[in-house]
């Protein structure tokens, strides 16, 4: 039979494991995970293995930093000598440093107050 100091042994074992568990964060690759500490933004993590305070600081969002092709339409151009040249036209938006900040931004147009 267990003792009352090999059972609490045990579950301080036990708890000190789930912390530890708790406090490895492993980001995949193409991926940036926002950070919260008491609710506010603390910093985010880059791909790889992070460290983190567990119970304090918390994954909120998770960003995908992948390049990604918006859909190719095409564009009808006549030029000077009535030839019709058909372009094609694709898009690779790729966010950097605003994408990192987009789960907290709000819309805010700046006007300038000149009286």
């Amino acid at each position: 039979m267990m003792s009352e100091g090999m059972i609490v042994t045990l579950v301080f074992a036990l708890f000190f494991l789930i912390m530890a568990w708790s406090a490895v964060k492993v980001v995949p690759q193409s991926q940036v995970f926002i950070v919260e500490r008491f609710g506010k933004f603390s910093n985010t993590l880059n791909a790889g293995i992070n460290f983190v305070i567990p119970m304090i600081d918390q994954v909120r969002h998770r960003i995908s930093i992948l390049e990604r092709q918006l859909p190719a339409f095409e564009i009808s151009v006549i030029t000077r000598d009535n030839v019709e040249v058909i372009l094609e036209a694709t898009n690779f938006p790729h966010y950097r440093c605003r994408a990192l900040g987009l789960p907290y931004s709000e819309y805010r147009p700046s006007y300038s107050d000149n009286r």
